[in-house]
Order: C-alpha cells, then structure tokens, then sequence
C-alpha cells in the first residue's frame, strides 16, 4: 500500500519496486523485490477479461431473467382476459336461464337449481379474475424492484435490487 517506483532497464525490461522498501529496511513490503511490468500487465488484463466475461454473462442472465418475468405477466394477464371471457359467458347463460324461465321453458324450481349453479360458477370465476389481479400485481412489484435473485440454499436468499439498498449500508449486507 505504497508508492512504487517503474524502473527501465538497459536490457528493454521494466520493473516495479517499492520505494519505501529500498530506503527502510523495517516495512510489510518485501525488501529490494522487483516486479516485471509485463507480468502485473497481463494479471491485470487477465482480470479485466475475467470481469468482463462475467458481466457480459450476467447481463444475459439479467436479460434472460427480465424475459421471464414479462412472459410471467403476459401469462397472468392472458389467464384473467380468459377468466373475464367465462365470466361474460357466465353471466350470458343466467341471461338465458332467466329467458326460459319466463318463457315457460323450465319450472320455478329449475330455475332456481340452474340460477343457483350458475351464481357458484360466477362466484368461483370472479375470486379467480381477483387472485389473478394480486398475482399480475405482484409480478409487476418484482419486475420494477427486483434485478436478481440468488438462491443459496433454503435459508440464505439473496435479493439485488434495481435500486440501492438503503439498508446495505447500515447492515453490511443485503
């Protein structure tokens, strides 16, 4: 951690040594080491692919992931379009219930059985079109908020976030 010196030599070589370390003997740093420019060059731009690799791989990752998560609202807002179509159709065969019934069609009593069957039908419909609407809720509270999810086993669940996490900085962690 500090100041190092770049020597050229006669030979075309270039080395790093540290400065602190050819005056006092008493440093962490190694006393009278050298350091070929070439080597640190290559460890770092090894580094520097290494992290690009990485990043590239993980914007695929977050790409492939973002995809998922607006084919998961698509899904849900195809499922309720479809619950609202039935629910349509629902209250269309009570429409027509009610017509053969005053028609002279069906009896009192069937009516009343079929309208009573036709209500549950509804009912059942309708709580599915709301569950629908919390799930797509849900889905798109996570697509704006959530960048990624990492799963390390089944207690240790990591969440990044699209945003900075205020508590990162008071907790050390996420």
């Amino acid at each position: 951690k500090r100041v190092m010196t770049r020597r050229k030599h006669k030979n075309g070589s270039v080395t790093y040594q540290c400065c602190h370390s050819t005056h006092d003997r008493d440093t962490d740093c190694p006393v009278g080491e050298r350091y070929d420019e070439k080597v640190i060059e290559s460890a770092v731009y090894n580094a520097i692919g290494q992290y690009l690799m990485l990043a590239e791989k993980q914007a695929v990752q977050n790409r492939e992931v973002g995809d998922l998560r607006k084919a998961a609202i698509r899904e849900c807002a195809d499922h309720i379009r479809n619950l609202q179509k039935q629910a349509d159709q629902f209250k269309s065969a009570k429409l027509r219930l009610y017509e053969k019934y005053t028609s002279g069609l069906i009896t009192r009593e069937e009516y009343r059985k079929q309208k009573a069957e036709a209500d549950a039908k509804l009912a059942e419909n309708e709580e599915a079109i709301r569950q629908g609407h919390e799930r797509m809720q849900a889905l798109e509270l996570a697509h704006s908020f959530v960048k990624s999810i990492f799963i390390h086993g089944h207690d240790n669940i990591e969440i990044v976030w699209k945003f900075r996490d205020i508590y990162e900085d008071t907790e050390g962690k996420k």
